[in-house]
C-alpha cells in the first residue's frame, strides 16, 4: 500500500506540473478576474464553499466585482455574478461558450455520453436538435393529456393522504414524464424507476460542481484505481455507474417487451419509439442506445431537478404567506369557480397566478449556479483573461436577487411582477432560472407548463395549511434547504392541504 505522505507528494507533484502548464500555455499576459487570495499550489482550493456557494460568491462580488476568479491546481473557475457580465462575456459570445468542463468521474462511471457533460461537437448539435423540437411549446400540447391524467391522479393522492404532499409531488412529475417517454404507468413514490433515477440524480449533481471531487480538477488521479483515492470514492463510482446503466436501460428494455407481447404499452404514446422512427427508422436500436436512452434521462433530470423543487417552493411559500394564497383563491374562484379543472386555456386570464408562478422562480431558483460552461478559446473581455477550457459560471441566484432590479429579494412578493393595471410584467431575467446560452435547459417548456398546471390545480381545490399538534396547535415551520449540488430545494417541512370544496372535487373525479 503506498503510504500517505507519498501519495500527497504525487498529487503535489501533479499541482505543479499543472501550474508549469498553465503558465506556459497562456496566451495572454493580462490578468484573471480578481477574487480571493490563493495559497501556492493549491491556491483557493479550501475558499469554495460547500454550502450555500451562490450567496458566498455574491459577497465576494460586492468587493472583488461582477466578475471572480478563483484557481484550484491550476484550474481557473471563473463566476460571473451580474446580468450585464453575463451578457458581455458569454452571451455575447455563446458560439464560444458552448462546451463543458472534461469531467473526469463521468468518464469513469460511462456517463461521458449524457447531455449534460458532453461537450460541443457534431452529436451534441444533433442530440440538441432533436431534443429541441420534441420538448418546443408546440410539441408540448401533445402532452397534455397525460398531464390532466396525472394531475387529477394528484389531487385523489393529497385527498386521501393530505400530509404526505412531498411524496405526492415526487410521484406526478417522475409519472408524467415516464407515462409520455415510455407509456408506463407509475403506481406510487416508490416505484422502482422513479426512485432510481431520484437517487442517480441526487449522486450525480454532487459531482459536477467545481472542486467537488478530486479527480476532476487532477483528471490524471482518475487513473488511479478508486480505492486508492478512498472507500468513500470507490463506492461512489461504482454507485453511479450501477444507476446510470439501470436508469437508462431498464425501462426501455420494459417498453420494448411489452411491445413484443402487447401487453402494458400503449405504442401511439411512447416518445422514445416515436422519437426512434422519426429519426432512425428500421436501424433505430443503435441509435436510440446513444441518443433516445439520454434524451428520456435528460427529460426526467429536467423534471426531477426544477418542477419538484420548484412545486416544493410553492408549498412552502403558500404556508408562510398565507396572504399571497388568500389573494390567488379570489382570483381562481371568479376565473375558474371550484366545479370544473383548470386549463392552459385559462392561464391569460390569471395574471396573479402567473405572478406568483414567476416569483417562485425568481425566489429560490432551483439550479442557482446552473452547469459550467467552458470556452472553446481563449477569452479577453474588460482587461480580463478568461483561459480555454475555464471553468465558467453564470450565479443565477445573484442576478435574481440584485437588490436594484429586485427591492428587498429575499421577500416573496408576487406583486413585483405585475404593472398598476394588474397585468403581468414580461421578465427577461427570469429565464436565467433555466440556464442560459446554447445550453439553456431544452426541458424548459415541459417545466414551466407542469409547474403552472400544478400551482393552479392545487391552489384552485385546496387550502395549504400548516400542520398541527395533537393540541391542535400549528407546528413551526423550520425552513432548511437542500444547499449541495446544483439542485436547490426545501427539505421535508410539516403541512397539511385541506380541500376548499370537497363535493365539488369528488364530482370532478367522477366526470373524469
Amino acid at each position: 500500500m503506498i503510504s500517505f505522505y507519498l501519495f500527497a507528494d504525487a498529487i503535489a507533484t501533479v499541482a505543479c506540473l499543472a501550474l508549469i502548464y498553465q503558465y506556459l500555455s497562456r496566451k495572454s499576459y493580462l490578468p484573471f478576474p480578481p477574487g480571493p487570495p490563493r495559497l501556492p499550489i493549491i491556491g483557493n482550493a479550501f475558499d469554495i464553499p460547500e454550502d450555500y456557494a451562490w450567496k458566498q460568491y455574491a459577497k465576494w462580488s460586492e468587493k472583488y466585482g461582477d466578475v471572480i476568479s478563483l484557481q484550484v491546481f491550476g484550474q481557473t473557475i471563473v463566476i460571473i455574478n451580474s446580468h450585464s457580465a453575463l451578457r458581455d462575456i458569454v452571451l455575447k459570445r455563446s458560439a464560444t461558450f458552448t462546451g463543458r468542463p472534461y469531467h473526469k468521474f463521468s468518464e469513469m462511471t460511462g456517463l461521458l455520453g449524457s447531455n449534460i457533460v458532453m461537450t460541443n461537437g457534431n452529436e451534441w448539435r444533433e442530440r440538441r436538435r432533436i431534443i429541441e423540437n420534441s420538448l418546443k411549446p408546440v410539441a408540448m400540447q401533445m402532452y397534455r393529456h397525460s398531464q390532466t391524467c396525472k394531475i387529477l391522479k394528484l389531487l385523489k393522492r393529497v385527498l386521501s393522504r393530505p400530509d404526505e404532499i412531498f411524496d405526492h409531488t415526487r410521484e406526478y412529475t417522475g409519472a408524467f414524464v415516464l407515462d409520455i417517454a415510455y407509456g408506463y404507468d407509475v403506481q406510487d413514490s416508490e416505484d422502482r424507476f422513479v426512485k432510481d433515477n431520484e437517487e442517480f440524480i441526487n449522486l450525480f449533481t454532487r459531482t459536477i460542481l467545481p472542486g467537488a471531487l478530486i479527480v476532476n480538477t487532477l483528471p490524471i488521479l482518475g487513473r488511479l484505481p478508486p480505492k486508492m483515492l478512498g472507500q468513500e470514492f470507490a463506492d461512489l463510482v461504482e454507485r453511479v455507474g450501477r444507476l446510470w446503466k439501470q436508469v437508462v436501460h431498464e425501462p426501455y428494455k420494459w417498453v420494448k417487451e411489452g411491445m413484443l407481447t402487447d401487453e402494458d404499452v400503449d405504442k401511439e404514446q411512447v416518445l422514445v419509439d416515436g422519437l426512434g422512427n422519426t429519426y432512425f427508422g428500421s436501424s433505430m436500436h443503435f441509435a436510440l442506445a446513444s441518443l433516445i436512452f439520454i434524451f428520456v434521462n435528460r427529460l426526467f433530470a429536467a423534471a426531477i431537478d426544477t418542477t419538484t423543487s420548484a412545486s416544493m417552493t410553492f408549498i412552502l411559500c403558500m404556508v408562510l404567506n398565507p396572504h399571497v394564497q388568500a389573494k390567488a383563491h379570489e382570483e381562481l374562484d371568479r376565473v375558474i369557480g371550484r366545479e370544473r379543472m383548470p386549463s392552459f386555456y385559462d392561464r391569460p386570464n390569471l395574471p396573479y397566478i402567473g405572478a406568483v408562478y414567476m416569483e417562485i422562480l425568481r425566489w429560490d431558483l432551483t439550479a442557482p449556479l446552473g452547469i459550467q460552461h467552458t470556452p472553446d478559446k481563449d477569452v479577453v473581455c474588460g482587461g480580463f483573461y478568461i483561459p480555454k477550457g475555464a471553468s465558467v459560471i453564470g450565479n443565477a441566484w445573484a442576478i435574481l436577487h440584485d437588490p436594484v432590479r429586485y427591492p428587498e429579494p429575499d421577500v416573496f412578493r408576487p406583486e413585483r411582477h405585475l404593472s398598476s393595471e394588474g397585468r403581468i410584467i414580461d421578465d427577461p431575467y427570469l429565464e436565467y432560472a433555466f440556464g442560459y446560452g446554447t445550453r439553456k435547459c431544452p426541458g424548459r417548456h415541459f417545466a414551466d407548463a407542469t409547474i403552472w398546471l400544478y400551482i393552479v390545480t392545487v391552489l384552485t381545490f385546496f387550502e395549504i395549511r400548516m400542520e398541527k399538534d395533537a393540541r391542535g396547535m400549528e407546528i413551526p415551520i423550520n425552513v432548511k434547504f437542500e444547499t449541495r449540488g446544483t439542485v436547490r430545494g426545501p427539505l421535508p417541512f410539516p403541512c397539511t392541504l385541506v380541500p376548499r370544496d370537497r363535493e365539488a372535487l369528488e364530482r370532478i373525479f367522477q366526470q373524469s
